[in-house]
């Protein structure tokens, strides 16, 4: 557990200490793991707390965020893993996250990137503003709705896919043909998030997509994943295949990244039997312990040295002027 400070001080060039990174981590996981030797690669050390560890204080016109912290002040802020809670669980995990940017930290993925990406229906809705290809797709409430919109699709011999809004790792997924199959609304939090299913482009394979890592605007990694049925996550039992992520598929998943405002970040992308890309999902917070299998490169190295590109000024700076360290 880090330690305790009731002194902090600014971190300068001429300090013998090495800079810091904060990463904020509910169950710290492989991952994490990953980063902070990266970090440490790079003669920067890793504080890890979990968001329990943090608070809001506001006091006399004047708001903090306390922080579990040592000496100094982090230059920056990864936002690793926002475990499932409560929705005032996870209302105040952001909000740490909020927090610390608006005390002029810089956070990667930023809590409103995190915010966009894991809302499913603003995602979609973000990138097809964008002009990027997204299945069609329909978020309601409405369960006369939602009937209409699988009813006019599956008249045309097309399947929908049920996906829960908030969700991830393939769980929770529902293949639906008919109406009749749409559970009720108390099933699935009140909301139908409803998309058109894109089959593989290989028609032999049971399920197949991509994943591309982007990192600082360049597509830094990809890989074929194929389903041992139509889910085709990881965690899922899906093989993983290296490509190259070059032609349509970068280009696809850096726009998307593009698009949110991420500074790094998983796109799924799929190609259909007629050769038409999509883009399925972009994660804030993506997996990337399969990716890493196909590939040579350390992606954790890529993160990390996209983060101290764009913070090693901050050492001049001075610090997050509004962080306190004293615990409450």
């Amino acid at each position: 557990m880090p330690v305790t400070s009731t002194s902090p001080c600014s971190i300068h060039p001429s300090d013998s200490r090495s800079p810091w990174l904060l990463l904020c981590s509910d169950a710290p996981d492989w991952h994490a793991r990953q980063l902070t030797a990266a970090a440490g690669g790079r003669n920067f050390n890793v504080v890890w707390a979990s968001y329990d560890q943090c608070a809001i204080a506001c006091r006399n016109q004047n708001g903090r965020i306390a922080l579990p912290t040592t000496d100094g002040e982090p230059l920056a802020v990864i936002a690793r893993c926002i475990a499932a809670g409560s929705l005032e669980q996870i209302t105040m995990r952001l909000s740490i996250l909020h927090g610390l940017r608006e005390s002029g930290c810089r956070v990667f993925n930023d809590a409103r990137v995190i915010e966009h990406m894991v809302d499913k229906a603003m995602c979609g809705f973000l990138l097809a503003r964008a002009g990027l290809p997204v299945p069609e797709t329909l978020s309601c409430e409405s369960s006369k709705q939602a009937c209409r919109f699988v009813e006019d699709a599956t008249s045309r011999g097309q399947k929908i896919v049920l996906k829960p809004l908030f969700g991830a790792q393939g769980q929770g997924l529902q293949l639906i043909t008919q109406s009749a199959d749409l559970p009720v609304p108390e099933t699935i939090g009140g909301v139908y998030h409803l998309q058109h299913y894109v089959g593989p482009q290989d028609p032999s394979d049971p399920g197949c997509d991509f994943r591309v890592m982007v990192i600082g605007g360049q597509a830094v990694a990809a890989m074929r994943r194929t389903g041992i049925h139509w889910i085709t996550n990881v965690r899922q039992g899906a093989r993983c295949q290296p490509v190259a992520a070059t032609g349509r598929l970068g280009e696809l998943a850096v726009a998307a990244a593009k698009a949110l405002n991420a500074d790094y970040a998983g796109v799924d992308v799929i190609c259909d039997p007629q050769g038409q890309w999509y883009i399925l999902e972009v994660n804030s917070i993506p997996a990337w312990k399969g990716l890493q299998t196909t590939t040579s490169i350390t992606i954790a190295d890529h993160i990390i040295d996209h983060i101290i590109d764009h913070v090693t000024a901050q050492i001049a700076d001075g610090p997050c002027s509004m962080i306190a360290h004293n615990p409450i």
